[in-house]
């Protein structure tokens, strides 16, 4: 149960990451890759929304079929409703194919050892984006102090002119006279 809950979440964050990615359609791919020329904040972020960028389709997968994993039960009533099975047919269904490579893909088991070993380099970058998006909202929310309330302190007022004398002239931009008070 608590995978499926964590494995629900993690698609969420890949689609909400994703929405939020989006900078629209003239700056999209300054996301491509890492600048790493920016110091800080500015790098943190490059990093974060490179790797979001990038790693977005595996761990959607990693996800989707997390969900399945953990709640078989919608998906095979899914493939249930689109291809019924007959009794008389042996033959395996389009929807038990997609989720037998479901479960190959979520833990690379469809090749050698090198793929095993790029899909556990691959695993780490929901961590590196947990990591970077834990540190972006430490700087941008939880760091910042509560300000403290200032005391009214009353400010000395300046005197007003003396009965009769008149302020400096002022100029005025529509007009070519000085104004006085």
């Amino acid at each position: 149960m608590l995978n499926g809950i964590g494995a629900i979440l993690c698609t969420l964050l890949a689609c909400t990451g994703a929405i939020l990615w989006w900078p629209g359609i003239r700056e999209w791919r300054r996301s491509l890759a890492i600048d790493w020329k920016r110091k800080g904040y500015g790098f943190n972020w490059s990093l974060h929304n490179t790797v979001g960028f990038w790693m977005l389709s595996f761990i959607l997968l990693w996800g989707i079929s997390g969900i399945y994993f953990s709640f078989p039960e919608p998906f095979n009533a899914t493939v249930d409703f689109f291809e019924p099975l007959n009794d008389s047919s042996t033959a395996a269904r389009l929807g038990d194919d997609i989720l037998f490579w479901l479960a190959r893909l979520h833990f690379g088991r469809f090749s050698g050892l090198t793929v095993k070993a790029i899909w556990t380099l691959l695993g780490l970058a929901p961590a590196v984006l947990a990591f970077t998006g834990g540190l972006m909202w430490w700087q941008r929310v939880a760091r910042k102090k509560p300000r403290p309330i200032e005391r009214l302190v009353e400010q000395p007022v300046e005197a007003a002119p003396a009965p009769g004398r008149e302020l400096p002239a002022t100029r005025s931009f529509g007009n070519s006279t000085n104004e006085t008070a």
